[in-house]
């Protein structure tokens, strides 16, 4: 594991697996940094790449070596997946609030405020809601299959279990042990041990709208 790292005791880190596909990661950096300075928390970014996405290494060793923010580069040494990652990331992670995003744009940035007020009333864990959906009907109605089977197994009410926007608090973090595909059921998990989950209408971006073939 090779890890690029500058100190900092942050109030908020967030986690960017960069795992199965990946954006402009510089105006994904840019974009969600701009939205926490805003509501004045000192914060972390963590980049946690594995064996499938290493053309991006250039980039966020250029993010790392250039940004005044504080910057971890985490390189996985295999094809580990998203749930490995993300754990990696908050094993590492050193805020008191965690905030992970997809390395491309699934919803809008601006939906780090919402999330953060949620947060403050008293939520463990917020989750993302692309709402609308500006997908194809194809994925529009594969959504929602899946989703059906998820409430009918589950007993569950969540619209966008897999939205890769969510902010949490550490315990949440170090409550829950993901593995497999298991990251896409983090607010069902989290439900389960007990935790107060919210799930945030967030504005769906057009960055997201290509074909899938599983219930995202």
């Amino acid at each position: 594991m090779e890890t690029l790292q500058r100190a900092l005791e942050p109030d908020l880190s967030i986690v960017i697996p960069v795992v199965e596909r990946h954006g402009d990661l510089n105006q994904i950096f840019s974009e969600y940094c701009e939205q926490v300075r805003r509501h004045g928390l000192s914060f972390e970014v963590l980049f946690i790449v594995d064996e499938r996405q290493k053309d991006a290494l250039p980039v966020l060793r250029q993010i790392v070596n250039e940004s005044e923010e504080t910057v971890l580069l985490i390189v996985l040494g295999a094809e580990f997946g998203e749930s490995a990652a993300l754990t990696a990331g908050f094993e590492q992670a050193k805020g008191e609030l965690i905030m992970t995003v997809p390395a491309y744009f699934q919803v809008d940035p601006e939906g780090v405020g919402p999330a953060l007020e949620a947060i403050s009333r008293g939520s463990d864990i917020v989750v993302g809601r692309r709402h609308p959906r500006i997908d194809s009907l194809f994925n529009r109605i594969q959504t929602r299959l899946f989703h059906w089977i998820v409430k009918f197994l589950t007993r569950t009410e969540y619209s966008d279990v897999s939205c890769g926007f969510r902010v949490l608090r550490r315990p949440v973090a170090e409550e829950l042990k993901i593995y497999g595909g298991q990251h896409r059921f983090m607010p069902i998990l989290a439900e389960v041990y007990g935790f107060d989950v919210t799930e945030l209408p967030l504005e769906q971006r057009q960055e997201d709208v290509e074909p899938r073939y599983y219930g995202v």
